[in-house]
């Protein structure tokens, strides 16, 4: 069941028109400038918004105010939600590391049941912490690990493990990591109007102030489907 969730803050005009006229005189890095300052302001706290539920997406428990319960929070919980058969857990232990990485990886693949390895949409998804690891373990010397060829190479490495793709994800906990399907891991809202929704309040018609209220109403879950084709790798 999706979790109703909301954004009241109250921000001072003055603290961002001087970005907000940075923008208007052409200096930005936008590929399109906000129309006004309301645009501005919701494109402002849409990012936050954005990270903190990309964060929740992952990582989030449904007893924290702000947050809703999160994927990897339901897969590693002793209790498994809603009755599904708990996922399998690779053996490697302790934090994820240049020295370490290949080795999780290699852990985590082979718990991957043999009903779903090989599928399409199968994907590692792995936290920020995992990305820098696996770069660093490939960029070694000139023969790298995992035998890469340095010397053909430069710049950033495919994320690319055995034939399965990494998936990116900030919001995952530092070296926790999911393999699973993408068909079988679900966000739901209840409308998509719910969460898109925002109301802006320049405070200046009402009290004379140069507030501005942001208001965001909407609601956010996460789902998973069967817990025996998933496999993890906890942050102990």
């Amino acid at each position: 069941e999706p979790k109703e969730l909301q954004v009241n803050l109250e921000l001072c005009k003055q603290e961002f028109v001087d970005s907000w006229e940075a923008l208007q005189l052409g200096y930005s890095a936008f590929d399109e400038i906000p129309k006004d300052f309301n645009d501005f302001l919701i494109s402002y706290v849409g990012g936050k918004v954005a990270q903190a539920t990309e964060e929740s997406i992952w990582r989030g428990t449904a007893a924290t105010n702000g947050q809703f319960q999160g994927i990897y929070t339901a897969l590693s919980s002793s209790v498994v939600a809603g009755g599904a058969t708990a996922p399998v857990t690779s053996s490697v232990s302790g934090s994820i590391t240049s020295a370490n990485v290949l080795t999780a990886l290699d852990a985590l693949v082979n718990a991957i049941p043999n009903t779903v390895y090989g599928k399409e949409d199968v994907l590692i998804y792995v936290p920020t912490n995992v990305v820098k690891a696996y770069q660093q373990a490939l960029s070694g010397g000139s023969a790298g690990a995992n035998g890469w060829n340095n010397q053909m190479n430069v710049g950033e490495k495919p994320l690319n493990f055995q034939g399965i793709e990494l998936a990116f994800c900030p919001g995952l906990a530092a070296s926790a990591m999911v393999a699973a399907q993408k068909s079988n891991l679900y966000f739901g809202t209840g409308l998509l109007s719910d969460h898109n929704e925002v109301r802006v309040l320049d405070m200046a018609n009402l009290d004379g102030s140069q507030n501005y209220r942001i208001i965001m109403r909407y609601t956010a879950g996460t789902q998973y489907g069967i817990g025996s084709d998933i496999a993890i790798h906890k942050n102990y």
